[in-house]
């Protein structure tokens, strides 16, 4: 998708919470998927292209974002304290859900 498109402005095939409907959360990306959690990005950047740019900085990896500090995800441009708080509780849910007995998963 060009960088300077609006999620809105997209096919809507390629629109995360459309495919999330169509096709189920499995055939998201991780950026799609947070980029469904942060809500929105920011002017001339789409909200996937955003978390794109934050897993990038983070080696793509849930772990190494669950383990950064609000600072470090409040100094990425498009970051405010509103997404970063919605990134670390969406982290921190997926990891209280790998610690649930098979019987209550």
């Amino acid at each position: 998708m060009p960088q300077n498109l609006t999620i809105k402005q997209w096919n809507p095939d390629d629109r995360p919470r459309e495919k999330l409907l169509e096709k189920g959360a499995s055939s998201l990306s991780v950026a799609e998927l947070m980029a469904i959690v942060i809500g929105s990005g920011s002017p001339g950047e789409s909200a996937v292209a955003l978390m794109k740019r934050v897993l990038h900085n983070h080696q793509n990896g849930l772990g190494d974002l669950h383990n950064s500090s609000l600072q470090n995800l409040l100094r990425f441009k498009g970051i405010g304290v509103a997404k970063a708080i919605k990134i670390k509780a969406a982290l921190e849910l997926s990891v209280r859900l790998n610690h649930l007995p098979d019987s209550e998963k």
